[in-house]
């Protein structure tokens, strides 16, 4: 657009009768570019149609233009645009709707409409059928394959939140995603275990011998234990869940999904901004900022902070000590040095801090019936430090290229907590049990990938290196009903090295302009060497030192093939397979049980899916049936009789069901979200040794049926003002949090809600925001260990917040 004559839009097209074309220009230039190459793009969906870019970083217009010249594509622009925005760089075979969304990133422009050959960008902050912060997720750019896509395009059941969307939902965490992600449960066990479960599949595992079938990852670096992957999601461009086994690109620990956390890149272009403050009940104060700077032509930083505390939900009321409450600041730094097209590296570093005063479990016979304090008499406590540092390299200015990614985590917590819901002194039998965690994980991690892509290929091969040292000291000391006299005083000190080796690759064929055939495969060789110091202080004989190694290797694969009747349709059917590690009971009581090691286990799944647009992108309906084997499935079982609990393999288990997503935009300032998932997960041979028979029983969390429906609403009302509102309900059906299908957790039905003002250049907003607006009391867990006591999730809660974007 840049030094070329502009034209005015006179009236809306006869295409987007809902658009209103007054305030858009394009050039002469453009027109005649594009009208010269209408007549060779019509033969072939133009915005699916696959092109070499090579498109450097520029001012906003300059770039506009030059995707325009290199798609062969007409694109409208508002003509106020800021020409101080600069593009970033866009390079390789890519899709031109990905090319697009990536070259826009952060320049205040997104897609409005893309009609035929005629892409149509509209300011962020304007209103046309669908406003900045009303998306129905289909231009979120994912790495679900391992390269920039668009998630509508991915042939993986997948549910996609881009930034905008995680500030519209209120979403502060990974535990948050549950209610707007079909398949997906979360819950904890304690602050320092937290649980993820995808399709029925997940274990409740905190020893440091045992794995879990969900990976979480975070700008590509796997992060090794649940309890340092629930952070703070302040400064993240977006998050996606894949649901079933991702063992070929993702690796191990996978047979159930995956959650995929992208932050944002310091950009090259210009100085990027933002701060947010709030105020709530429950003594709530938070604090968020972001800022992003070139330091020159060539490198450029970032940095952000998030700071949030609270006042408990509960107290323990024999000593007055306050639980549920929060205290967390978190950091991450970031550096991009690019010297030339040829060669990038990305360097980052996070670190943050959590504490509490741990969980309020609240007996169901006690002499107070307030369900939101307790009666324990412990000192509770949880703190936790998570910090992490990666190097990302690219090489490369063509059809291929080559990425190293190297990442080194670190995690340290202690908690203490009552197992049992009451305190001794309350007890007319039995005991109060105890526990005291310290847990110490540093985990070195190495992936080289080499990609090739072309008109007819996309080829990805490369080699992952994993190192971690797991250091956890377990201290269960049981206190005699009445008297507090100690009859069990344990202490589990338990050491375990794990070593993984994988080599992957995976490649998709064009066969057509319309289908693809995709083909990967990754063998894994994972070694573990494991110790167990048993201490026993009431019974010093039974203490014991194991020490044991094991190996064991497994192939996993996948098959796609996916076809694309039109640009807004993509239809894919899929078999995949996993593989989650065997591992050691390193919280054993006998030496024995130490060393029986259980088996890895493994998943098949099949798939077919629809992802498709529709009222010229307004809209979004994805639909996806999925059958799911387990082979060895990992459970934990606890005997409530002696209070034993041990890791063993189910032998058998299947899920299956249906995940559906809709997104539209009905009128000019509303859009509407909605998921719906049904799920039927059984065990088929499940028979404890020398314990119960659980064949037929249903998986630990998972819910028949889970639904959840958003409304985002965002009017202007004044030359300066838009008024914005959002409302949402989530609910889920009761379900077993264990394979034993005792303590069902009820329905869930959870309804949040904001209201506010915003600038129309959105430099600025005030929200009324609240969670669990019918102050719905549901528990996290139940548990009848000794007493039957309920530890509840929170209850109602709003506040203020006042944000400001630069």
């Amino acid at each position: 657009m840049a030094g070329s004559r502009l034209l005015r839009i006179l009236r809306p097209s006869r295409h987007w009768p809902w658009f209103d074309a007054g305030d858009f220009m394009i050039s002469r230039t453009m027109l005649a570019c594009g009208s010269a190459v209408v007549a060779v793009a019509t033969a072939s969906p133009a915005m699916a149609q696959r092109v070499q870019f090579d498109i450097p970083a520029q001012d906003i217009s300059a770039a506009i233009s030059t995707f325009g010249r290199q798609s062969g594509l007409q694109v409208i622009a508002p003509v106020d645009h800021k020409t101080s925005k600069r593009s970033h760089a866009v390079k390789g075979m890519l899709d031109a709707r990905t090319a697009l969304n990536i070259l826009i990133e952060g320049t205040g422009l997104e897609i409005a409409s893309d009609k035929g050959d005629v892409i149509i960008l509209r300011r962020d902050a304007q209103v046309q059928g669908a406003a900045d912060e009303q998306s129905t997720g289909s231009d979120i750019v994912v790495t679900a394959q391992k390269r920039p896509e668009v998630a509508q395009k991915v042939p993986i059941t997948l549910t996609a939140f881009s930034s905008k969307d995680l500030a519209n939902r209120n979403i502060e965490d990974v535990s948050d995603l549950a209610s707007f992600t079909p398949g997906l449960v979360t819950s904890k066990f304690s602050y320092g275990q937290p649980i993820f479960a995808i399709r029925g599949a997940d274990n409740t595992f905190s020893a440091a011998g045992a794995a879990k079938p969900i990976g979480v990852f975070i700008d590509d670096v796997y992060l090794p234990r649940f309890s340092a992957s629930n952070i703070s999601l302040a400064d993240v461009q977006s998050v996606s869940v894949l649901k079933g086994p991702q063992g070929t690109l993702f690796g191990r620990n996978v047979t159930a999904g995956a959650i995929l956390i992208q932050t944002r890149e310091p950009s090259l272009a210009d100085i990027q901004a933002n701060a947010r403050a709030g105020i709530g009940n429950y003594g709530l104060y938070e604090f968020s900022g972001y800022m992003s700077a070139p330091l020159s032509d060539q490198a450029a930083g970032s940095v952000s902070i998030d700071r949030q505390k609270r006042n408990g939900f509960g107290k323990d009321i024999l000593n007055g000590k306050k639980e549920d409450d929060a205290d967390s600041w978190s950091g991450r730094a970031q550096l991009v040095f690019k010297p030339s097209d040829m060669f990038k590296l990305r360097l980052s570093g996070d670190y943050e801090h959590a504490e509490n005063g741990g969980r309020a479990l609240s007996a169901l016979t006690g002499s107070d019936t307030n369900r939101r304090t307790s009666e324990l008499g412990v000192q509770q406590t949880y703190r936790a430090n998570i910090a992490g540092t990666s190097a990302r390299i690219e090489l490369g200015d063509g059809p291929v290229k080559v990425t190293s990614v190297t990442a080194y985590r670190y995690s340290k917590s202690f908690e203490i907590f009552s197992r049992t819901g009451l305190s001794f002194r309350s007890l007319a039998s039995q005991f109060q049990e105890i526990g005291e965690e310290q847990e110490r994980d540093s985990a070195f991690s190495q992936e080289a990938r080499v990609s090739y892509d072309s008109q007819a290929v996309n080829l990805v091969t490369g080699l992952f290196y994993f190192d971690q040292h797991s250091r956890r000291g377990l201290r269960k000391y049981r206190l005699a009903a009445r008297t507090g006299a100690t009859s069990l005083d344990n202490f589990y000190d338990q050491d375990v090295k794990t070593t993984s080796i994988a080599p992957f690759a995976d490649a998709t064929w064009h066969v057509t302009d319309q289908l693809d055939l995709t083909g990967g495969v990754r063998y894994t060789y994972e070694r573990k060497e494991a110790q167990e110091r048993l201490t026993n202080r009431t019974a010093p004989a039974s203490s014991f030192l194991g020490n044991d190694d094991h190996s064991w290797r497994q192939v996993t694969y996948r098959t796609v093939a996916t076809y694309r009747p039109t640009d807004d349709i993509t239809l894919y059917g899929s078999h995949a397979t996993g593989f989650t590690a065997g591992g050691y009971n390193t919280e054993a009581d006998v030496i024995a049980a130490f060393r029986n090691t259980f088996k890895p286990e493994t998943s098949s799944s099949y798939e077919i899916g629809l992802k498709s647009r529709f009222a010229d992108g307004r809209g979004r309906l994805n639909i996806a049936g999925f059958t799911t084997r387990y082979k060895d499935k990992q459970e934990f079982v606890f005997n409530n009789l002696t209070f034993v609990g041990n890791i063993t393999n189910a032998t058998r288990a299947k899920a299956k069901g249906i995940e559906a997503e809709l997104g539209f935009s009905p009128i000019q300032p509303l859009t509407i979200n909605a998921t719906l998932a049904y799920m039927d997960a059984k065990y088929g041979t499940y028979v404890i040794p020398g314990g119960a028979v659980q064949t037929g029983n249903k998986l630990g969390k998972s819910p028949p049926w889970s639904y959840s429906i958003a409304a985002d609403l965002d009017q202007p009302i004044s030359a300066t003002l838009r008024m914005l509102a959002s409302i949402s309900f989530a609910h889920k059906d009761r379900y077993f949090p264990s394979a034993s299908n005792t303590l069902p957790i009820p329905n869930t039905n959870l309804l949040d809600g904001q209201v506010g003002l915003a600038s129309t250049d959105e430099h600025w907003r005030l929200m009324v925001w609240g969670r669990n607006l019918t102050n719905r009391k549901y528990p996290l867990i139940l548990s009848n260990f000794v007493v039957n006591a309920e530890w509840l999730a929170p209850p109602r809660t709003y506040g203020l917040r006042v944000s400001y974007k630069y």
